[in-house]
């Protein structure tokens, strides 16, 4: 699965979308993903930033991490589409635990 065919995904399923570097010096983007509504942080901060899956391609599939969760071994297309279906419906970052490298 591409970056556009990820973003496509996820926002059939009702997710916002948003696409950016987290560093300058970074080389690949992130695909960042939330779901409404999305909880009232700082000023100046990216809306629901804190309460998002950050999303990264790899050569061997997507990483998924989240602030509250270590970042996912590599996750191909079925467990990818499974796992985010399950958290847009009723985002619980629990759900990624079970997908974390040891």
């Amino acid at each position: 699965m591409n970056q556009t065919e990820l973003i496509h995904f996820v926002k059939d399923l009702g997710a916002n979308v948003v696409v950016r570097k987290l560093d300058p010096l970074q080389e690949a983007e992130i695909v960042c993903i939330h779901v409404d509504p999305i909880p009232v942080e700082q000023p100046g901060d990216i809306p629901g930033w804190k309460h998002a899956l950050y999303l990264e391609e790899l050569y061997d599939g997507w990483t998924i991490g989240s602030e509250k969760y270590d970042v996912t071994r590599p996750l191909q297309e079925p467990e990818l589409k499974s796992l985010l279906t399950a958290w847009i419906r009723e985002p619980d970052y629990r759900i990624l635990q079970e997908f974390v490298s040891d």
